[in-house]
């Protein structure tokens, strides 16, 4: 018998078992449909296989092997189930002996399934097992590698020990898991993106790198200080809410070729590093909770030499922004971002970049409306966002040809806020409203209301 008809025997079972003797499956259909489905995967793949047996590995010997192993248990355990039924099927006795049957039989389904669920079990394994045995024998001159998973099987040793001419990486799961130390080995990386990974100190090793990305979910709990080592580095992305676990702050790469650097904490980070980086075009900086951080980025060079094109800070609670006059006057920032308290702040002081196309509040405590500045100031907004408190007054007022590129209005759990009014020729290009219940807005921005 071929090595491939072994497997389509198993299936021809588990046709007549789901559906000659359909009546007695009850709890075990789909665990037995399943494992018909991974037996047919087996089948194709020994197929392929009985077909260039003469070029066999060791891999493809034990792997054949244990296929045909899992096969025949497979084979038992139904064959087991449909004697069983048959022998119920062709006695004939009392009610009393044929409801003790059916109970035995309940037990036995329970049994069946139990077996079913252990041979997927071991088909899960196996399949693992020879994933990472073939990464150690294909593939070695890979230079990108992307995988995206829900399953916790996945094991990155492989990839990271064998691949060791990969230039992009890229590995999204959400387990909390560890790299090894093997991926400081892939010396020629440029592109790196993981998720739910505590990184190793070797990636110190990896001079050539261009992007990092660690902006996926929060389970990146630890990251070594290491990141001065990448001097090549141009992108640098993170999940901006979480203090990652070090002895001493984070430091950042001054070599002066970072353009992005997205998501820092100043819990975590050293920020006075921004004061050596003059090539920052997208800047974020969350958790600054004291006068000195807030300094440090105010004196950052790519600020101060206006390179920045999108800025996001955001402070602690305690804090306030006291001004924003470094950036007042800059004609290269396009879209602001800033979390904090600005009620200190008179609204005839012209504290925002009068080239702003996006703009976000949270959290200002503004008690005067802004809403007359921002409109006769900011002629190109074209977002414009207020949230969570970043206005403490009942009424809104969007004067006469204000706002007259705005396209995107925002304004969402402003627990005061009673009322939108908007003056003729004010908003002329919005599409879309969004605003919390209970707001009277006027009439003609009704089916923009979202």
């Amino acid at each position: 018998m071929s090595i491939e008809s072994v497997v389509s025997v198993v299936i021809q079972r588990i046709g007549v078992l789901l559906y000659e003797e359909i009546k007695f499956l009850t709890d075990v259909e789909g665990e037995v449909n399943n494992l018909s489905m991974e037996l047919k995967a087996m089948q194709s793949y020994l197929r392929d296989a009985e077909a260039r047996q003469e070029n066999f590995d060791q891999v493809d010997r034990i792997k054949v092997r244990e296929i045909i192993k899992i096969a025949y248990d497979a084979e038992d355990v139904i064959e087991s189930f449909i004697l069983n039924c048959e022998y119920r099927s062709m006695r004939k006795e009392s009610h009393l002996w044929k409801y003790f049957c059916f109970c035995c039989s309940l037990v036995h389904i329970h049994q069946i399934g139990k077996e079913v669920v252990a041979i997927q079990k071991r088909i899960q394994v196996t399949t693992t097992m020879f994933e990472r045995l073939q990464l150690t024998t294909q593939n070695s001159h890979l230079r990108s590698f992307v995988y995206w998973t829900r399953s916790s099987n996945f094991d990155p040793r492989p990839v990271c020990e064998n691949f060791r001419f990969l230039r992009v990486l890229h590995i999204d799961q959400d387990i909390e898991s560890e790299l090894p130390e093997a991926l400081g080995d892939l010396i020629f990386l440029r592109y790196l993106k993981i998720c739910s990974y505590n990184v190793p100190r070797s990636l110190g090793n990896l001079h050539r790198l261009l992007i990092v990305d660690f902006s996926g979910p929060p389970l990146l709990l630890e990251l070594p200080n290491v990141f001065m080592k990448l001097e090549q580095l141009r992108h640098l992305y993170l999940y901006p809410y979480i203090v990652l676990a070090a002895a001493s702050q984070l430091r950042l790469p001054t070599s002066g070729n970072l353009q992005t650097l997205c998501g820092i904490s100043a819990k975590s980070w050293r920020v006075k590093d921004l004061e050596q980086l003059s090539h920052l075009r997208k800047l974020m900086v969350t958790g600054i909770a004291s006068m000195e951080e807030l300094e440090s980025v105010w004196k950052c060079p790519s600020i101060t030499s206006d390179r920045v094109h999108m800025l996001r800070l955001e402070v602690e609670d305690e804090m306030e922004l006291p001004s924003l006059g470094p950036i007042s006057h800059s004609h290269n920032l396009s879209s602001l971002y800033l979390r904090g308290s600005l009620r200190q702040l008179p609204l005839d002081y012209e504290g925002f970049p009068r080239n702003l196309t996006k703009l976000i509040l949270t959290d200002s405590k503004l008690s005067q409306d802004p809403m007359p500045f921002l409109g006769s100031n900011l002629s190109y907004l074209k977002y414009l966002c207020l949230r969570w408190d970043a206005y403490t007054g009942s009424e809104m007022v969007c004067k006469e040809n204000s706002f007259l590129a705005l396209e995107k209005l925002e304004l969402y759990w402003l627990p005061n806020l009673r009322s939108l009014k908007v003056e003729n020729g004010a908003l002329p290009q919005l599409k879309y409203l969004g605003i919390q219940d209970g707001v009277q807005i006027p009439q003609r921005l009704e089916s923009l209301r979202k």
